[in-house]
Order: structure tokens, then C-alpha cells, then sequence
């Protein structure tokens, strides 16, 4: 599905989403479990369990692990 600000949204028969926010060029992904993943243009990857969120940043050559909620 296509909007009209660009934004575009995926929707797959097993359940799973993917949004792709255009003005942001960040991408969410929704599993059916429950799992979302958040991919932003600076590189940086955002994963949310049910119970914990994991943060990890590449710059460049090497990867930067954030702090876990």
C-alpha cells in the first residue's frame, strides 16, 4: 500500500508488516509474535522483544552496542 506522503506499507500472509516511514527513510518491521524492529537511515537498528529492547548502531566499520531495556 502506497500513501500519499510516500510512506509505504507491506502487509505478508504470514502475519509479518513492514512500514517504510519516507520523510524519516526508517523502515519498522512487526513480526506476529510480537517482535518489532526499527531500521533507521543512520544506520542505527532498534529491536523490541515483549519483555527487553536492544539498540545497535553501525558506524562505519564498526558496531556499537547500546544499552538493552
Amino acid at each position: 500500500m502506497h500513501f500519499s506522503n510516500k510512506d509505504v506499507k507491506h502487509t505478508f500472509p504470514d502475519g509479518k508488516v513492514v512500514y517504510y516511514y519516507s520523510e524519516t527513510r526508517t523502515t519498522h518491521t512487526t513480526q506476529p509474535d510480537g517482535l518489532e524492529m526499527f531500521e533507521f537511515s543512520s544506520m542505527c537498528l532498534f529491536v523490541s522483544f515483549a519483555v527487553r529492547a536492544v539498540s545497535r548502531c553501525v558506524h562505519r566499520r564498526h558496531a556499537v552496542d547500546l544499552a538493552g531495556i
